[in-house]
């Protein structure tokens, strides 16, 4: 009874504040309840953080100003 209240006396006295917090609401609670967080979970589990190949090993000993010119390289001259 008391929420019914309070809910009512805000989207009376402003309810575009009223909306904008349902929805922040909605955002914050939809992906717990949402079936695909279970299948993203088991995809993160299942696929490596770091892949082997001679790219991401060249990366790992290099200084980041080196980084930084290996990707500019292989991404924008493509």
């Amino acid at each position: 009874p008391a929420v019914g209240r309070f809910l009512k006396n805000a989207w009376n006295k402003e309810p575009v504040i009223t909306v904008s917090c349902g929805i922040g609401l909605l955002a914050c609670v939809l992906p717990a309840l949402s079936p695909l967080t279970k299948y993203t979970g088991m995809m993160n589990q299942a696929i490596p953080y770091n892949y082997p190949g001679r790219f991401f090993h060249v990366l790992s000993h290099v200084h980041s100003s080196e980084i930084h010119k290996t990707l500019l390289k292989y991404f924008i001259f493509l």
